[in-house]
């Protein structure tokens, strides 16, 4: 299935499942020829969900040139991991011999493939796998700790890409032969799309359920690996397949699941929103579903609560990202388009990065700073404009209340952001007292003590 990678300022590029790889410029045009072509590797079936599947860019691209696919090998069906370079003639080309192939495993039937791969925020390179295909989890995959099937992969490409270690804190790394220590989290069934959030490093999993369940899995950024999300013992919340229940005392269940009652079947996730033109939307879970067209935002504020924002009926949407500014879109899949996601509320994100109070350092200064840089600014003094103050950040030499008004210079929307209370230091003080003390075997003397008054917060 298609999906969206950004790596150029300008453009984003999403590969096809015959086994290409289009750039695709801010303006909607397609760079010609494709970014990459490999259809005698790829299997092109449009009848299953085989072909080329993922694609990630090494977050230090710009430099080194390397990305990563995710392909089905044409007649095996064999998952392969590659890496390839960018053309040193051409940045819009890649080089098709440059192929390096890092992991690749069996998956004979047609789907449940997976193919989601995404570099986290400690740098490693994370690959969502499917089950193995048919139905049920024929093979028990899910719970089977040696296969690479129904898992989350995290294996370290380093900087030069051409074999992967293990990173040393995989949660399996000193299982010996039972588990196998590339894996960082199990129990899936599907999980072709997942995300890290750009802003606290969660990891979003979108699983694809049986037929009564679909779930969204969360991991908070501190978490040590080794989760098991229940894949086949449970579909999502409800029981599935006992005989795969031996590790049921630890099993995660989803944060949030839902039903098929309204023609949904297939969920596709899904990335946090941390653009800048929506204040509606900012850090916030949107997703949506194969089958039925809708998206739906789910905001994690201690109890999940989803609201959906829009039926785009007969729509079959395969990916939902965001591009280098963090706006969102989405692909569909049967009419082979990119669409941008905007919202009917145009107030942008005005966030002042800052707790509500703080205190200017003694004979300082302090630098407040407004989340973005690509709207306009003016920053706010007790509620009124500072001459000159029209950059994202301002460095504060006096107390007061601060906040920024921000402006959207595309449509004309602005918003107002929290505010920050600062206070002047209280100054030092210091008194002296001087008095007469005798020390056994010795002369009287006097001695001068100096006590430190007031304090500093």
């Amino acid at each position: 299935m298609p999906a969206w990678n950004g790596h150029r300022a300008t453009s984003g590029s999403t590969p096809s499942k015959e086994g290409y790889v289009h750039i695709i410029n801010t303006d909607g045009t397609i760079v010609q020829p494709p970014f990459l072509t490999i259809p005698p590797q790829a299997n092109n079936s449009w009848n299953n969900e085989q072909g080329l599947v993922g694609l990630a860019f090494h977050p230090q691209y710009q430099q080194n040139g390397l990305f990563y696919v995710f392909y089905n090998q044409k007649n095996t069906g064999v998952c392969t991991i590659s890496r390839f370079m960018r053309s040193a003639a051409n940045p819009d080309q890649a080089d098709p011999i440059s192929e390096g192939i890092l992991l690749t495993y069996e998956h004979p039937l047609p789907n449940h493939v997976g193919g989601c791969m995404k570099f986290g925020p400690d740098g490693y390179l994370y690959i969502g796998t499917g089950d193995g295909g048919g139905g049920g989890d024929p093979e028990a995959s899910g719970q089977n700790m040696l296969s690479f099937k129904g898992k989350i992969l995290r294996i370290n490409v380093g900087s030069q890409g051409d074999a992967y270690t293990i990173p040393a804190a995989n949660p399996y790394l000193n299982a010996q032969d039972s588990i196998a220590p590339e894996i960082w989290a199990s129990g899936l069934r599907n999980p072709w799309r997942f995300n890290f959030d750009t802003w606290t490093g969660d990891l979003w999993i979108a699983d694809v359920g049986q037929d009564e369940r679909e779930e969204i899995n969360f991991q908070p950024a501190n978490s040590p690996g080794g989760v098991n999300y229940g894949w086949s013992c449970m579909e999502g919340t409800m029981p599935f397949n006992n005989i795969q229940c031996f590790a049921l005392n630890t099993l995660t269940g989803p944060l949030c699941e839902y039903n098929h009652d309204g023609q949904e079947c297939s969920i596709t996730g899904g990335t946090v929103y941390r653009g800048t033109n929506y204040a509606d939307l900012f850090g916030k879970y949107l997703f949506t579903d194969f089958c039925a067209g809708k998206i739906w935002a789910l905001a994690n504020d201690g109890v999940p609560t989803v609201v959906q924002l829009g039926n785009f009926q007969r729509q079959r949407f395969t990916a939902l990202e965001a591009d280098n500014s963090g706006e969102l879109y989405t692909v569909g899949f049967n009419t082979n388009k990119v669409y941008k996601i905007t919202s009917n509320n145009c107030a942008p994100v005005a966030w002042l990065v800052a707790e509500p109070t703080a205190t200017l350092p003694l004979g300082g200064t302090l630098q407040l700073n407004a989340y973005g840089n690509d709207l306009t600014y003016q920053w706010l003094l007790n509620g009124q404009p500072i001459a000159g103050a029209n950059s994202n950040f301002w460095t504060v030499n006096a107390a007061g209340t601060y906040s920024v008004k921000v402006t959207n210079p595309a449509n004309g929307c602005s918003n107002t952001s929290n505010e920050t209370v600062v206070t002047a230091p209280v100054a030092l003080s210091a008194t002296i007292e001087t008095f007469n003390v005798s020390c056994f075997g010795e002369a009287d003397g006097t001695a001068t003590v100096v006590a430190m008054g007031g304090s500093q917060n």
